[in-house]
């Protein structure tokens, strides 16, 4: 795929779907939590060398702080995705998933997503964490 290709809603829909069966595939074979990283950017052009960057970034990040077990950058030209698996709780890989996204200066761009052993998202919400803010009129992102 070109620059100059725009995806179309099957590349997408599709990409996502296979994302999720990384995550799955991963939780089983490694068990413990699961964090998968992608990049919020507008625009039909993902997977830039930037976007990589932020990914890796987020990925050797958490790899570090949790020992992880297993970590994988992806990049496909719906965007770049990373996978880091650990044993720590689910709970406090949230925490410092939510951490980068808010403290970086970048961070805002990063979607971090976080799974418990059996595969159940972890959501802000549940977690006590500030929601998500929209990038245009800063109400919550989520309704």
């Amino acid at each position: 795929m070109t620059e100059k290709t725009q995806l179309t809603l099957e590349q997408v829909l599709d990409a996502k779907e296979a994302r999720a069966a990384r995550q799955r595939d991963l939780l089983a074979q490694y068990g413990g939590s699961l964090a998968s990283i992608t990049v919020n950017l507008p625009g039909p052009h993902k997977n830039r060398p930037e976007a990589v960057e932020l990914v890796r970034y987020a990925v050797c990040t958490l790899a570090e702080l949790f020992e992880a077990s297993f970590q994988e950058v992806q990049e496909l030209p719906t965007g770049p995705v990373g996978f880091v698996c650990c044993l720590a709780p689910a709970e406090v890989l949230k925490r410092a998933a939510v951490a980068i996204e808010e403290t970086s200066t970048f961070g805002r761009l990063l979607d971090v997503d976080v799974f418990n052993s059996e595969g159940k998202l972890l959501t802000r919400g549940e977690q006590a964490e500030n929601k998500r803010r929209c990038f245009l009129c800063d109400q919550p992102a989520i309704i």
